[in-house]
């Protein structure tokens, strides 16, 4: 992980499944986390992916603040940062 973004990515997946931060994959195993860090700098920008069986979400606002939204089964989870 190179960045806040993908730490974050790591935190709401770790959250979502209730598990430790450490007992979550290495997003390498799903995504380039560069590439996420990235594209998080363009406003407007929908990401999409599934990691460890979680949709993961990131919506990067106007303002530039990225929103990381996590779901898996009925339950959705939203950070902002």
């Amino acid at each position: 992980m190179t960045g806040d973004l993908s730490y974050r990515v790591i935190q709401a997946i770790a959250d979502e499944l209730a598990v430790d931060e450490m007992d979550v994959s290495p997003l390498t195993e799903s995504t380039d986390p560069d590439a996420l860090e990235e594209l998080a700098t363009y406003a407007g920008t929908t990401i999409e992916f599934v990691h460890d069986g979680v949709v993961v979400t990131i919506v990067v606002c106007e303002t530039g603040f990225a929103r990381v939204h996590t779901e898996r089964g009925a339950s959705t989870r939203s950070f902002t940062g």
